[in-house]
């Protein structure tokens, strides 16, 4: 530390020459804190220690690549979303699960598809949502859409009901370049916010981002229709990347080389 030298304030001097005389010391500040290097932390430590818990910068899925499954894993599936939504449906030829979206989702549209769906009886949810919302919503009012949301949603289901939240896909270059609400920084500390929404109330989370996204965090052009949408090359790498993430269940069936089934006794 480099030290700065000047004169001292004429009371400080006459303080110590009063000290020298009666043979007292400075007063020291009650307040000051008094830190045994050996024994506590330092006050970074201690201040990092007392932020509430949170996940590292990069918080990557909790779910990895696996054996792909079949069309009879997402049987008891139910797709929840805006009309990317809709155009997996029409185009990922997945045709086992049932399907639940709106164009521009709203709260009561959402609500509305909501309560449509607890009419019948899930073991498994996709959601997507967001790419709407960006346009008009601040972070924090996304955040608090989305966690409204999921308040909603969750006691509507059954408790054992596996939940699948999809992270916001990318947009075209253009657009990400040309609309501050579609940049790449924001989308990703969007997915970084529902990742942790998912971590926090024990969901899953899938990084479509990543799976969609060129080395730029572009919409990869190849599989683009539009500055959002896919097209059908689109929604199949969309579901190659679904039927190769899923989460584990005793009932789900028995997969050659994945390291989170146990094969059948022979």
């Amino acid at each position: 530390m480099t030290h700065h030298h000047g004169a001292l304030p004429k009371a400080f001097c006459l303080c110590l020459v009063f000290a020298a005389l009666v043979g007292c010391s400075p007063k020291e500040d009650p307040a000051a804190e008094k830190v045994n290097p050996e024994t506590m932390e330092t006050q970074e430590q201690a201040k990092t220690a007392q932020e509430p818990d949170s996940l590292p910068q990069e918080f990557s899925p909790d779910l990895t690549e696996q054996p792909a499954e079949d069309d009879a894993f997402f049987a008891d599936a139910a797709f929840l979303g805006n009309s990317l939504i809709d155009g997996f449906q029409l185009y990922s030829g997945l045709t086992t699960s049932d399907y639940y979206c709106a164009t521009s989702m709203t709260v009561s549209k959402s609500e509305e598809l909501i309560s449509q769906m607890a009419q019948k009886q899930y073991g498994k949810v996709y959601i997507l949502l967001g790419t709407n919302s960006m346009a008009t919503l601040t972070d924090e009012a996304f955040l608090k859409y989305y966690n409204d949301f999921l308040d909603f949603l969750l006691p509507q289901l059954p408790q054992d009901t596996v939940y699948y939240i999809q992270g916001i896909p990318p947009v075209s270059a253009e657009k990400m370049a040309g609309d501050e609400n579609f940049s790449v920084e924001r989308i990703r500390g969007l997915n970084e916010s529902l990742a942790k929404i998912a971590y926090d109330r024990d969901l899953h989370y899938l990084d479509l981002f990543s799976a969609l996204a060129d080395e730029n965090g572009a919409l990869r052009a190849d599989i683009a229709s539009g500055s959002i949408h896919l097209n059908n090359e689109g929604y199949n790498v969309w579901r190659e990347f679904l039927v190769t993430h899923t989460a584990y269940s005793k009932e789900n069936p028995y997969l050659p080389g994945s390291p989170y089934y146990t094969a059948p006794a022979a």
